[in-house]
């Protein structure tokens, strides 16, 4: 099938429904809902890769897009970060470029031509992956501003004054709510 693969609905809720979906197509029972929460880190990570793990989960979390089910899709990422790691400190270390030698007839080695480090594709590869991942994750900062998270609700005016909070209402009140003076007649 050529062309895009369809999104799945809750990414266009995210992305505020730029395709004009009907509430119902985008609450229908037709579309999974997994749970919302951090996915178990899989056994036999590389120690880049449980590394990563343990520090994008909270960014993941943070934003509400991580489900239990993300966990294969997650260590994926992760693995392809440790790769792209690897590959980056190993031609750091030994540089970008290395000069190819040959063998001539007699056997002696004559120096050929420059050629990049094969760790710099290796990298590269790593990088183009690892971008698909953090895109479907909404990580990068194209796909971020298409995602329109809800912001958590701070609870109801009393829990505000409750927590110390400056009262969001719209009355002049020290107060978060107002008090009917009629309740407050003396006995």
């Amino acid at each position: 099938m050529a062309g895009r693969r369809p999104k799945p609905l809750a990414i266009h809720q995210l992305n505020g429904n730029p395709r004009h979906f009907s509430q119902a197509d985008l609450k229908g029972d037709e579309n999974p809902a997994p749970p919302i929460g951090v996915p178990e880190m899989p056994k036999g990570l590389s120690k880049a890769a449980k590394r990563e793990w343990k520090r994008i989960v909270p960014e993941l979390m943070s934003l509400g897009v991580l489900s239990v089910v993300d966990g294969k899709a997650l260590a994926s990422y992760c693995e392809f970060y440790a790769l792209w790691e690897t590959a980056r400190n190993q031609y750091l270390k030994e540089g970008i470029t290395f000069i190819q030698h040959y063998e001539d007839k007699e056997g002696n080695l004559i120096a050929g031509d420059m050629k990049p480090h094969p760790c710099v594709a290796i990298a590269n590869n790593a990088a183009k992956t690892m971008k698909s991942f953090l895109i479907e994750f909404g990580l990068t900062p194209a796909s971020r501003s298409k995602l329109k998270i809800a912001k958590k609700d701070d609870g109801d005016a009393m829990d505000q004054y409750l927590k110390g909070k400056k009262p969001t209402g719209g009355n002049n009140s020290p107060l978060p709510f107002t008090i009917d003076p009629a309740l407050m007649e003396a006995e």
